[in-house]
């Protein structure tokens, strides 16, 4: 088997007799050689309770050849008892993953290699600059150096004076697990919001459920059932999976029957599955992931789970500050969704939004949720236009697929004007205008 170096493992096993001739195991010798060569070897005593035993596999630059073999010393039925010796296999036996030998004082090995060198980029998909800092140490960023053995800058971001709020030695808006350098596209987010567009709903079993309120409309950045936000890479094109992050709510339950409680609790959501492909020759990416979310003020047995899938796909054109975007969003269709990008500065461009599959807000928490459905609930397809301010590209315009070019304003108001109570979703796919009938 190969396992990574710099680590400890665990062996566990558990040995019954092994034919009908044999009263029972009396122990077991246990060796580990490691490329080849002997390692350690330990001894199992117990036949009926085996301790976990430990080895480390060394340091070094690629996985290691582990072979464990397993020595017998059987106690055989006679007068008198005989020992005998033989190899054999045992097919319930466990190596895991204990710990890391590596401690902080200890610098792992530096791993010179054809494709090691070949390859220049490091944190961030940054250049290495390992002529002038040495090897690993030292990534080149587009406005200063990142020393990878500090984890600091080792200049300040030349921007700092106009962000007094910030350290000038901070990185990415102290966001350094959702947030990407993007040399000026610092931050874009994708947000999938789904919210009942009601004071109550659900009112058919023994009470109703609060939901978001009647006045809740698109893009007024009133609370949701479920949302998430997930980081976009719009520069390096790497094939790492961005971070998704899910947000639930809390979910209140008004009885109206004699016996039944009121209920409030807080409602989680989670992501179900993220697959990411990015592609440095084609300069493109797409992302879809699943999210969903119960209620958990729901008497017991009258709960389905909210689903929301998203596909987005975005990729670079000749014009450096244009890139083409298309995707869709499928699920329950209930209750209404939004979907939309947002850049560091906060500006949004709407994607799509969903309305209801079923209007009666009565039944439709009970008919419609239920089961991981595959209803259309909205389709996009457009270039966004960047623009520089203050050294950093943000969001400018949209232009849709016949050419009209559209301010970010006039594009988000065809969206932000629907009726999230209606069953009306959007498609800009295919002519460049706004279809609201889309899956309807």
């Amino acid at each position: 088997m190969l396992l990574d170096p710099g680590r400890t493992y665990n062996i566990s096993l558990d040995v019954t007799a092994i034919s009908q001739h044999v009263d029972y195991v009396h122990n077991v010798v246990c060796q580990v050689y490691i490329d080849g060569n002997f390692e350690t070897s330990f001894v199992f005593y117990d036949p009926l309770n085996y301790p976990n035993l430990e080895f480390d596999v060394p340091h070094g630059c690629a996985p290691a050849n582990v072979n464990i073999v397993f020595y017998s010393q059987l106690l055989t039925i006679g007068s008198p008892p005989a020992y005998t010796s033989s190899y054999f296999d045992i097919d319930n036996f466990k190596v895991t993953y204990s710990k890391s030998v590596y401690t902080y004082a200890y610098h792992p090995p530096v791993c010179n290699n054809a494709m090691d060198k070949a390859y220049r980029y490091g944190f961030q998909a940054q250049e290495k600059d390992d002529e002038l800092w040495g090897e690993g140490n030292g990534v080149s960023f587009k406005y200063r150096i990142h020393d990878a053995r500090l984890g600091r800058f080792l200049s300040v971001d030349p921007l700092s004076a106009e962000y007094p709020w910030n350290s000038s030695y901070s990185f990415s808006e102290n966001r350094v697990i959702d947030g990407v350098d993007l040399e000026g596209l610092e931050f874009v987010t994708i947000h999938s919001n789904s919210f009942a567009p009601f004071d109550y709903f659900g009112g058919l079993f023994c009470g109703s459920y609060e939901g978001d309120g009647d006045n809740r409309k698109y893009g007024d950045g009133g609370s949701s059932r479920i949302s998430s936000q997930g980081n976009l890479d719009f520069s390096s094109f790497e094939n790492t999976k961005p971070l998704i992050t899910p947000f639930g709510n809390y979910s209140n339950f008004i009885s109206s029957c004699f016996g039944v409680s009121d209920r409030n609790y807080y409602s989680e959501a989670n992501i179900k599955s993220i697959d990411y492909l990015a592609s440095k020759m084609h300069q493109s990416a797409s992302l879809n992931y699943h999210l969903y979310g119960g209620n958990s003020a729901a008497p017991a047995g009258f709960s389905c789970e909210i689903d929301v899938n998203v596909y987005f796909h975005w990729t670079t054109t000749e014009n450096n500050n244009e890139f083409k975007i298309d995707g869709y969003v499928y699920g329950d269709k209930f209750p209404a969704n939004e979907t939309y990008i947002q850049d560091e500065l906060g500006s949004k461009i709407f994607l799509g939004v969903s309305g209801l599959n079923s209007t009666d807000k009565t039944k439709a928490p009970y008919t419609e949720l239920c089961g991981d459905n595959g209803r259309k609930m909205s389709s996009f397809g457009f270039s966004v236009l960047f623009k520089e301010v203050d050294g950093k590209k943000v969001f400018d315009k949209v232009k849709s697929t016949d050419g009209t070019v559209y301010s970010l304003e006039d594009w988000n108001k065809q969206f932000t004007e629907i009726n999230p109570q209606t069953n009306n979703s959007t498609d800009t796919n295919f002519n460049g205008t706004l279809n609201t009938n889309y899956g309807g």
